[in-house]
C-alpha cells in the first residue's frame, strides 16, 4: 500500500524532481531483494530532492530492517507528525509501539550488564590476649605514660577531617549533576518528535552514546564520596 501511496503521489505532482523519482523505484526496488543499507542511503537522497512525508516511512523501515531502532522510531513519528491524514496510520503506529519496545530492552539489557558494586570486606582485628596474672612484678621502671594530645591538636584534626568532608560532598555533588544531566539527556532521545531533523536526532543519540562512559565514573565517583563525606564528618564530629 506504501508503494502506491509513493507512486500517485510522485505522479501527480510534475514539479518534483525527476531524480528523486527514480531514486524512489531504486530504494523500493533494492529493499525488496535485501539491500538494506543501500535502499536507505537512495531513499534519504531522493528525500533530500524532495521531503516527502511518505518516503520518510520507507527510510525508516530501511533503519528497521537494520536494527537502528531509534533512527527508525524518528522516521516513523515524523512521518506521522507531516501526514496526518496517512491511511497506513494504524500500522505505522504499531511499528512506532515496536521500535519503542526495542529500545526499552536494550536499555534493559545495558543496565544489566553494568558491574555489581565490590562489597565491602571487614577486617576484624585478633583478638587480645588472655591476662595472666604474673608473679612478680617487673624489676625495670616504666616510663611515665605520655600526656594526653591537648584540645588544640584534637581541633586541628577535626578541621582536617571536616575539610576532607566539604571536598567529598562537592565531588559527590558534581557527579550527581552531571549524572542528572546524562539522564536528562537520554530522556529527551525518548522524544524525537522533539528534535527538528533527523541530523539533530542522530547528533543526540551519539553525544549520548559517548557521555555513557563518564555518567559511569561520575554515579561511581559520587557513592564513593559521598560514603567519605558520612565518614571524615563523622570522624570530624567525634575529634572536635
Amino acid at each position: 500500500m506504501i508503494q502506491v501511496i509513493l507512486l500517485i503521489q510522485l505522479a501527480v505532482t510534475p514539479q518534483r524532481s525527476r531524480e528523486a523519482r527514480e531514486l524512489v523505484h531504486a530504494s523500493m526496488a533494492d529493499y525488496d531483494t535485501g539491500h538494506f543499507e543501500k535502499a536507505l542511503a537512495e531513499a534519504e537522497q531522493a528525500y533530500r530532492l524532495d521531503p516527502l512525508p511518505e518516503i520518510l516511512f520507507n527510510i525508516g523501515q530501511a533503519n528497521r530492517a537494520l536494527g537502528r531502532w531509534r533512527t527508525a522510531l524518528f522516521c516513523f513519528q515524523r512521518y506521522l507528525a507531516k501526514l496526518a491524514t496517512a491511511r497506513n496510520r494504524p500500522v505505522v503506529e504499531a511499528l512506532v509501539a515496536e521500535a519503542q519496545r526495542h529500545l526499552k530492552d536494550g536499555e534493559a539489557r545495558l543496565g544489566a550488564a553494568q558491574p555489581a558494586p565490590r562489597p565491602l570486606v571487614v577486617v576484624a582485628s585478633p583478638p587480645p590476649a588472655p591476662w595472666r596474672r604474673e608473679s612478680a612484678p617487673p624489676a625495670a621502671v616504666t616510663a611515665p605514660a605520655a600526656p594526653p594530645p591537648t584540645a588544640s591538636h584534637g581541633h586541628a584534626a577535626a578541621w582536617l577531617l571536616g575539610s576532607a568532608a566539604l571536598v567529598s560532598l562537592a565531588v559527590m555533588a558534581i557527579g550527581i549533576v552531571q549524572l542528572e544531566s546524562f539522564e536528562r539527556q537520554v530522556a529527551s532521545l525518548g522524544q524525537p518528535a522533539g528534535f527538528t531533523s533527523l541530523a539533530s536526532w542522530n547528533a543526540a543519540q551519539s553525544s549520548a552514546t559517548r557521555r555513557l562512559p563518564a555518567a559511569q565514573d561520575w554515579e561511581a565517583a559520587a557513592f564513593a564520596t559521598g560514603a567519605l563525606a558520612l565518614g571524615t564528618g563523622t570522624a570530624a564530629v567525634l575529634t572536635w
